[in-house]
Parts: C-alpha cells; sequence; structure tokens
C-alpha cells in the first residue's frame, strides 16, 4: 500500500532532520496499545490450553487410583472455570483485533483517499484505487484468523517446556515435531509467495479493466470496444482464478503433510509414553498429557498455514 508521507502534527516538533510520519506509521502507531493487550492476552490463553493435559493426568493418575468421586467433580469445575476464562479471553481478544482493525481504517482511510486523489490528478489510472482496497485487506486482518495465529505462535514453548517437564524424550519430539511443522511453512512460503503475488497482480488488472470500461461505457460501446474489453478482463480474470487455483493446490499439499506430522507425532508420543510407562519412568495420565502437548504445539503453526493467502496479501497490501 504505497502513500504519499503524510507529516502528522506531531511530526512538526520533532528534531531537525527527522523525516514526518507517514500515514501508515501513524495507523500502526494508533493500534499498538491494542496489540500488546492482545499479545498479553494470547500468553494466558495458550498458558490456560494446558488445562486439559494437567486435567487429563489428574483424572488418569489420582482420580481412578483413589476412585475419589469429590476429587473428580472438584477437578471438573475447576476445569470448567478455566476453559471459562479461556474462552472469554478469545472472545475478548477477538473484539480487540476488529477494534484495531477499525481504529487503523480511522486512522488511514482519508489520507490513503487523498493520496490517491493527489495520484490520480498527475496521471489517472484505475490502478490507484487499489490503495483503498489495500486498506480493506490490512483491515480485514485484524478480525481474520491468520493474525491469531500469528500470535499464538510465539508462545508455542510454554507447550514445548511442559512436555520437557513430563519427560526429557517428550521434549525432544515437540521440538522435532514444531521444526518439522516451521519447515512446512517455509516450504509452503516458498511454494506460494510468488504465485499468490500473480494472483493478485491479475486479479488487480482484471479490477481495473472493469472499472475502465464501465466509466466509459457509452464511448467505448460506440466504438465497438466493448466485446474486445471483455475479453481482457476475462481474461485476466481466468489468470488470477488459474493462480489462486495453483497455490491452493500447493497449499492444500503441505497443509495435509502438516496435519500428517501432528496426528503420527501424536501417535508416536503415544507409543513413547507406553514405553516409558513400562520401564516406570511416566505414569499413564502423563503419557495422554503429552500426546494432547504436542498436538497444542502444531496447531497455531498448522493454523498460520492454513491462514497463509491472507497473510501474504496483508502482506503484499
Amino acid at each position: 500500500m504505497a502513500l504519499a508521507p503524510l507529516a502528522s502534527p506531531a511530526s512538526h516538533a520533532s528534531a531537525p532532520g527527522a523525516h514526518p510520519a507517514t500515514a501508515l506509521d501513524l495507523a500502526l502507531r494508533v493500534v499498538r496499545p491494542a496489540m500488546w493487550t492482545v499479545i498479553a492476552f494470547s500468553f494466558f490463553i495458550n498458558l490456560l490450553g494446558l488445562t486439559g493435559s494437567i486435567y487429563m493426568m489428574q483424572v488418569y493418575d489420582r482420580v481412578l487410583s483413589s476412585r475419589s468421586i469429590q476429587t473428580l467433580v472438584l477437578l471438573t469445575l475447576i476445569v470448567a472455570l478455566l476453559y471459562a476464562v479461556a474462552v472469554a479471553l478469545e472472545a475478548l481478544r477477538t473484539q480487540l483485533l476488529v477494534r484495531a482493525g477499525v481504529k487503523f481504517d480511522d486512522t488511514i482511510k482519508e489520507p490513503a483517499f487523498d493520496a490517491v486523489q493527489r495520484a490520480s490528478l498527475r496521471r489517472p489510472s484505475a490502478s490507484h484505487v487499489q490503495a483503498l482496497r489495500d486498506v480493506d485487506t490490512v483491515r480485514d486482518f485484524f478480525a481474520g484468523a491468520g493474525l491469531t495465529a500469528c500470535c499464538d505462535v510465539p508462545w508455542v514453548p510454554i507447550y514445548i517446556l511442559f512436555a520437557t517437564l513430563l519427560h526429557p524424550l517428550y521434549g525432544v519430539l515437540a521440538v522435532i515435531a514444531c521444526l518439522i511443522s516451521a519447515g512446512l511453512a517455509f516450504a509452503n512460503d516458498r511454494n506460494t509467495r510468488g504465485i499468490l503475488d500473480q494472483a493478485t497482480k491479475a486479479n488487480i488488472s482484471a479490477n481495473n479493466q472493469a472499472v475502465t470500461t464501465f466509466r466509459n461505457a457509452e464511448v467505448l460501446q460506440a466504438m465497438g470496444m466493448v466485446k474486445h474489453l471483455r475479453q481482457r478482463w476475462v481474461s485476466h480474470r481466468g489468470a488470477a482464478l488459474g493462480w489462486q487455483g495453483l497455490a491452493t493446490d500447493r497449499g492444500s499439499a503441505l497443509m495435509a503433510a502438516t496435519k500428517f506430522n501432528r496426528m503420527f507425532m501424536q501417535s508416536l508420543i503415544l507409543g513413547l509414553g507406553a514405553y516409558l510407562a513400562i520401564h516406570r519412568e511416566i505414569t499413564p495420565g502423563m503419557m495422554i498429557a503429552a500426546s494432547i502437548i504436542v498436538g497444542r504445539c502444531i496447531q497455531p503453526i498448522e493454523a498460520a498455514i492454513g491462514n497463509w493467502k491472507g497473510i501474504v496479501n496483508t502482506r503484499s497490501a
């Protein structure tokens, strides 16, 4: 999203030689407090993500051995409370992100419109309107699952640490699982970034072609050029859909590989847990808990891959 630099009121009082803040800088500055709050919420949400593993461990190792209904009821009530807190935090995080997107839009929409207007005066072109669409893309990203996944990825070490506390071998397997998923995410970026860029360019060309055609509909109709321009629009649109289909094919293959990695690693964790339990190095409850933990390790990375198209589009905007 290329906007001309827009000096903020504060920038006029800045030190001599300082660069004036751009509209994008100002918009990001406005949403920064909300993003720090979202990061803090993400920490507690992921910390509460350990609830299910700890509950299973207590049920298998304490409740079944003691046959205590009171303990089971108390643990279940505690888990229900913790899940309610986690769900409430997730709802608040989503609301914060939506509001951050609205604030971003409110801050940048007028400078973006003015920048498009100035660019259109210098060199009239339908392509300038794309800057306004880019604003919509970034705003929508705030409310999407892609940003939520990005907020969860930094807290994956919480699960790795917990797995290591259960048994060092669990920690090793959790790290391996995360490295494989991260490698697949990197491969997904390498394989789809250029394709998605081509799809975006083709889609922009199709939209610009349509805007130009409709803007000059009467003249083009009189000149008999509508059919030719329609074919150009169809060509651009077909190219965009073709690139998007290719990116989806490659991304879905890597997404399937990530799911296989998660399912296989969870099964491998159970197999390792059975081996360690036979040798009395861990309890059955720890075996079940470790399987859940490894799945939680990979889940944010898997979500990021699933929403990679939105991440790439936002980065391009």
